[in-house]
């Protein structure tokens, strides 16, 4: 996808809570006020999805969030 970097960080969180778990997927732009952030969503989520039916089954459930934060340039977690 033209709009990334390809630099991304994933985590999954335990929704204890929620008794869910919750993958947050963040991922650096080259221009993040020019990013379709949906077109990028989706596209990822229909790849994630695609070979796992259980947890596409959990997802359109609601019972799978997926949350998407994106970043400018150098602006991921630090590695270190």
């Amino acid at each position: 996808m033209e709009f990334l970097s390809g630099e991304y960080e994933a985590f999954l969180y335990d929704g204890r809570t929620s008794g869910e778990a919750i993958l947050r997927v963040s991922l650096e732009c080259f221009d993040i006020h020019n990013c379709n952030k949906k077109l990028v969503a989706d596209q990822f989520i229909e790849s994630f999805l695609k070979n796992e039916p259980s947890l596409a089954n959990h997802y359109q459930e609601g019972n799978f969030p997926i949350i998407f934060n994106f970043t400018g340039p150098g602006e991921l977690e630090p590695t270190n």
